[in-house]
């Protein structure tokens, strides 16, 4: 036997065995528990989820946001008050917050996220997660919010700019009012309903599934490179849509003869109106609404108009 190859059986063995003996340890304590092996020692989370860190800060005046959370989830609402308020797990996550001439910053780190039992890898519950209320009628002036996982909601915002970039989750917004948009989104899926983007919106989406609904959009760049877009709504000024893989779903508040548009279409089906269009063009609008170009490499397109 190669010496790697032993090396390699005496790691797999040893994997085991420490699984093994944190899941005992996990059932002599009541069941089956996530057992955490990290640089603080053996953790067993609780029924609870651990211990948990309580964050209750409030402040006078916010204009910008500045939003970092690893994995914790995270909710954009109006409130009463500019006020913070949520939990965690102290042991597994840190949490800096502060503020600086009117920009809120917070910042999450987690120490350890994953555990070995007896059953394999368990995904820690690091908590709740958090919850950032503002007055109705609040304008911010640049909102940034970023995360590798967790859920994102957001309410009734109102801002000069959003940006919002997640490597795997998910972005559920309503009533969104912005004049810049930006989303990245590696892996995941953004709904957002009734979103009001008055100068420009840029989409990024390497996997999973984005949705607009009732949404009022000028100046759209979208790339999905693996999923789906569905929208519904108004487009105007230009709407550059590039699909490699996935299909385009778009019901359109504006006239097809108040349309300039272009659509390619390289493997797969494209239709306007219900009719083919998969390598169609328009230019003779004299003065378009909407000038609309979709590029789809594979899969399926479907645009209606009104």
């Amino acid at each position: 036997m190669k010496r790697t190859t032993k090396i390699l059986l005496i790691v797999a063995v040893g994997l085991i065995l420490v699984g093994g003996i944190l899941g005992t340890i996990g059932y002599a304590l009541g069941g089956l528990k996530a057992v955490n092996l990290t640089s603080q020692g053996v953790i067993v989370a609780s029924d609870e989820g651990g211990v948990l860190a309580s964050v209750d800060e409030q402040w006078d005046e916010i204009t910008g946001l500045d939003i970092n959370l690893d994995v914790l989830d995270l909710e954009l609402v109006p409130g009463d008050t500019f006020k913070l308020t949520g939990s965690y797990d102290s042991r597994l996550m840190d949490l800096r917050v502060s503020e600086d001439d009117g920009v809120l910053t917070v910042r999450s780190t987690y120490r350890e996220r994953w555990g070995f039992g007896l059953f394999g890898i368990h995904e820690t519950d690091l908590g709740p997660g958090l919850t950032l209320t503002y007055p109705r009628g609040t304008k911010f002036e640049q909102v940034s919010v970023s995360g590798d996982f967790g859920e994102l909601r957001v309410e009734g915002l109102d801002a000069r700019s959003l940006k919002t970039e997640l490597s795997a989750g998910s972005f559920t917004g309503r009533d969104i009012t912005v004049q810049e948009l930006e989303v990245d989104l590696d892996a995941g899926s953004a709904e957002l309903d009734g979103l009001e983007v008055v100068d420009s919106a840029r989409m990024l989406m390497s996997a999973g599934r984005l949705d607009l609904k009732d949404s009022t959009v000028e100046n759209l760049s979208a790339t999905c490179n693996m999923g789906d877009f569905d929208f519904s709504g108004t487009l105007s000024g230009r709407a550059d849509i590039k699909m490699n893989l996935g299909d385009l779903d778009m019901r359109l508040d504006v006239a097809e003869r108040d349309m300039a548009y272009s659509i390619e279409s390289s493997m797969g089906s494209a239709t306007l109106n219900g009719r083919n269009a998969r390598s169609s063009t328009q230019s003779d609008a004299s003065s378009p609404k909407l000038t609309l170009d979709v590029s789809l490499d594979m899969g399926s397109a479907d645009i209606r108009t009104k």
